[in-house]
């Protein structure tokens, strides 16, 4: 699961990660999803801190985590107990069930949400590319 959640922090220094995301997916569900999905979503948000939840009070293949990510000047967080299953000795993605969060606008003089202690306007996770 952290290995995804880097693919989409490095995939501008490294297009061989979209296609790691893809090759990601349990072969039950890789059909549902394109290369071109991946690489829109993965180059309109900038993800700026991963947080595991639980995974010992889970099933064995569940992980409960929160990404937050910068979409523009909006800060959103993806919720969500994903489901893994072993593939040829690997845990692959298979679903997950999202918790919404309300969508955060920040000004630019806000405090950045990385944690950096730097102006919103400022920090690197809101500069492109």
């Amino acid at each position: 699961m952290r290995s995804r959640y880097s693919a989409y922090c490095h995939h501008e220094h490294n297009l061989q990660c979209y296609s790691y995301i893809l090759r990601t997916y349990h072969s039950a569900v890789r059909a549902e999803h394109s290369l071109a999905d991946i690489a829109a979503f993965a180059k309109a948000v900038r993800f700026i801190g991963l947080k595991i939840l639980d995974s010992a009070g889970l099933s064995a293949h569940q992980v409960h985590f929160v990404a937050s990510y910068l979409v523009a000047d909006k800060l959103e967080l993806l919720d969500e107990i994903s489901d893994f299953a072993l593939e040829h000795g690997q845990w692959m993605y298979c679903s997950g069930v999202l918790t919404e969060h309300p969508v955060v606008r920040l000004s630019r003089n806000d405090a950045c949400p990385c944690g950096s202690g730097v102006k919103f306007k400022k920090c690197q996770h809101n500069q492109a590319g």
